[in-house]
Formats: C-alpha cells, structure tokens, sequence
C-alpha cells in the first residue's frame, strides 16, 4: 500500500490490479476529504500528482466501486502511502 514516485524507475504508479470485472471507478482523496484523482480503467494510473504539482508524502485514502461479471456493485476502501 505504498508507492514512491521519484523518479528512480521502481514503484513510480499507483494502479488497480486484478481482472472479473465490468466495471471499476476508484476514487483517491487527500487527508482534507478533497478529490484528488479519478481511475476508471484498469489501464489508468496515478502518479502522485495533483493538478499538475507533486503531492505531499502522506496517506491517501482510496474509494473503489466495482461492477462484476453479473451487474453486482461491490464497495471497498483503503489508504495508500505516497513517500517521495
């Protein structure tokens, strides 16, 4: 639940991993609750930047709706650490 974008090639993205499902829309928020970043594609990631600018080194916390194969949404929650 870390990742390191700095430049040094390992660790750079954060990114959704994982298959069986129709639809994915995870949402990353800053420790104010303010919407930082949008993933709907398994093929999208986050860098660690908002707006443009680098993020702080903190924790982010994450919200993640799924869609599975029989139209079922499925809700799950969780933090990531960003260290720079």
């Amino acid at each position: 639940n870390t990742f390191t974008p700095n430049g040094d090639e390992h660790n750079q993205l954060f990114a959704v991993k994982g298959g069986n499902f129709d639809g994915l829309e995870l949402n990353i928020y800053n420790r104010w609750g303010e919407l930082i970043h949008t993933i709907t594609s398994i093929d999208e990631t986050w860098d660690g930047t908002y707006k443009g600018q680098m993020c702080q080194d903190g924790t982010y916390t994450w919200k993640a709706t799924l869609i599975d194969l029989q139209g079922e949404e499925h809700l799950f929650t969780g933090h990531i650490n960003l260290i720079r």
